[in-house]
């Protein structure tokens, strides 16, 4: 049996596919509670060991509780406040509790060397609860990241 190694594989146009170096994939499930405000800091979340010349790819489920009617602004920011992701949701809100998955993904096309730290920051016209515990324990939000070569 053989072994064939390659540092790159290229296209006949001379054009290499981007490749995924590491995932890291995390949890949360601390609860927070913010009356309606601008800019609340939810989780921040890191990726190490990133290399010159890739991006970082996320993917969040975010774990949160409605009641009351209004909208909400989801905000993924990199460490230097640049925006690289955004959303928004509408709670349809009649007094009765909800607790839908919200998702969101980003991507970040100029990751520092080394450690990257991402923040998810809400801004609510309505209270908003992040990670609400319940009878059958607390939301859990999940992120995946990935650096891609390339």
């Amino acid at each position: 049996m053989s072994t064939l190694r390659v540092d790159t594989i290229a296209n006949t146009a001379g054009v290499t596919s981007n490749r995924v170096l590491q995932v890291v994939t995390l949890e949360q499930s601390v609860y927070t509670s913010s009356a309606a405000s601008t800019n609340v800091a939810l989780w921040n979340f890191s990726i190490s060991n990133v290399t010159a010349g890739s991006s970082i790819h996320g993917n969040l489920s975010i774990s949160k509780l409605d009641s009351a009617a209004g909208s909400q602004q989801w905000f993924i920011k990199n460490a230097a406040g640049t925006i690289v992701g955004e959303m928004r949701t509408q709670t349809a809100g009649n007094a009765s509790w909800r607790m839908p998955q919200t998702s969101i993904s980003f991507k970040d096309t100029s990751p520092l060397v080394g450690t990257n730290t991402y923040y998810l920051s809400i801004t609510s016209d309505v209270h908003i609860y992040h990670g609400y515990p319940t009878t059958y324990g607390y939301g859990i939000s999940t992120v995946q990241l990935m650096e891609v070569a390339g």
